[in-house]
């Protein structure tokens, strides 16, 4: 099978397709939603109470939804996934002007709270990551999640279990 536009149509019963154009799709959406509400400060908040349905929105949300189908996941797990991915997404942009400088961190884990958390002490040289580090670190980890509960893996339990 060759990698065009995804269709949006499910895959047939039976049909394993281990396409990964449903990872890309899934990454570059994420990741160009993120930079565009990163981008405008508090744009991120107004998509915390509100089903976008905008045009850019909606196409991002087709896109995505068209790939997971045509890779094979089941309807169920392919809105949840898209919400999923989109929840991520704007908790992520909220967080953009969000700061803490590493000496403020050292004054609170290495002061007078080492002893009350320790393993935060142990690794507050660490800390904070850049944002975007962050974001797709845990971006990777949902599609790898994803990646192994494809059809003809084995999914953890309960998963795809409602079509």
């Amino acid at each position: 099978m060759t990698c065009g536009q995804p269709t949006g149509r499910p895959a047939r019963p039976g049909t394993i397709r281990r396409v990964r154009i449903w990872d890309e799709v899934c990454r570059n959406s994420a990741r160009i939603s993120y930079r565009v509400l990163s981008s405008h400060n508090a744009s991120a908040h107004l998509f915390t109470n509100k089903f976008p349905l905008g045009p850019n929105g909606l196409v991002v949300r087709e896109r995505m939804l068209a790939a997971l189908l045509q890779a094979g996941f089941p309807p169920v797990v392919s809105v949840n996934t898209v919400a999923m991915i989109s929840h991520y997404v704007v908790g992520f942009a909220m967080q953009n002007d969000a700061t803490v400088s590493r000496s403020t961190l050292e004054d609170t884990f290495l002061g007078g709270d080492g002893d009350r958390y320790p393993a935060t002490a142990s690794v507050v040289h660490l800390l904070p990551r850049p944002l975007d580090e962050e974001f797709e670190f845990g971006l990777d980890l949902i599609l790898q999640a994803l990646n192994n509960g494809l059809p003809g893996s084995t999914p953890p339990m309960g998963y795809g279990s409602v079509t």
